[in-house]
């Protein structure tokens, strides 16, 4: 029985390791629009004092396994939106699983699912010269998102994606929408 055992977890281990060769790392960059839903029931006036729509940039780095699956780690940043010397942005870091389904040779969709941690931010200069009121407020937040790509090659693909985060219970955020076009370099 412990021989039996033995030989199966040494099969798993050299299955594994041809798997490995599946992995295929890419580096990706992405530019687009965000929408954000503010939160009213807390009257927090950020409905009524920003803009709702920012422009964004991402920077993704991650790896297919396979054909069907990937994961990705990513960084975003949005422009600020400003009101009377008061600037609203927000940044986040996030980790997603994605699931491909290859419609033609080059062409797929694609499907995600994961967390982020976003960072929202408050600066004001307060009138003053070289003061700064600055406020923060991080969360978390669960995101799905879906997509298409198409694959030029090996190594250059182009990617369009849809990616909304839902805030639990964020005093300024209820959620954030992100659409995004950019370029991956696969190695």
């Amino acid at each position: 029985m412990r021989k039996t055992l033995l030989l199966a977890g040494v099969a798993c281990l050299f299955s594994l390791q041809s798997k490995a060769a599946d992995f295929k790392p890419y580096i990706g960059l992405d530019a687009g629009a965000s929408h954000i839903e503010y939160t009213s029931y807390q009257s927090t006036g950020l409905e009524n004092y920003f803009d709702e729509n920012f422009g964004i940039a991402s920077l993704n780095i991650g790896t297919r396994i396979g054909d069907y699956f990937g994961l990705e780690l990513s960084t975003t940043g949005s422009t600020a939106s400003e009101n009377s010397g008061v600037d609203f942005s927000y940044s986040s870091v996030g980790l997603d699983a994605f699931g491909y389904v290859p419609l033609t040779t080059n062409m797929e969709l694609f499907a995600s699912a994961g967390a982020g941690y976003y960072t929202l931010d408050l600066k004001s200069d307060a009138g003053y010269k070289d003061v700064e009121i600055h406020y923060q407020d991080s969360d978390y937040a669960f995101r799905l998102g879906a997509g298409a790509q198409y694959n030029f090659n090996d190594n250059w693909a182009m990617r369009g994606m849809i990616r909304h985060a839902f805030f639990d219970d964020n005093y300024f955020v209820d959620s954030i929408t992100e659409a995004t076009l950019g370029v991956r370099y696969s190695f």
